[in-house]
């Protein structure tokens, strides 16, 4: 049986993510899916690198912390 959980959180936000783990994480994952992202649609004119960056926050930052913050297990 597997048990799916997606807890709401700012995955750039160190302290938020933490307490997601504290909330839901029942011993070790074996399995945690990073979906979070969001893009602001625009021509490449249009991208500067702050508008790049932003997008890339949750995708980049938000791995940093969630393999910080998540317990995995060590076979997974």
């Amino acid at each position: 049986t597997a048990e799916i959980v997606a807890p709401r959180c700012d995955i750039t936000d160190p302290r938020q993510l933490s307490a997601a783990a504290a909330d839901h994480a029942v011993g070790e994952a074996t399995l945690v899916i990073h979906a979070a992202g969001a893009a602001a649609l625009a021509g490449r004119a249009g991208t500067s690198g702050s508008t790049l960056l932003d997008n890339a926050a949750a995708k980049l930052a938000g791995l940093e912390h969630l393999t910080a913050a998540w317990p995995i297990r060590d076979d997974a």
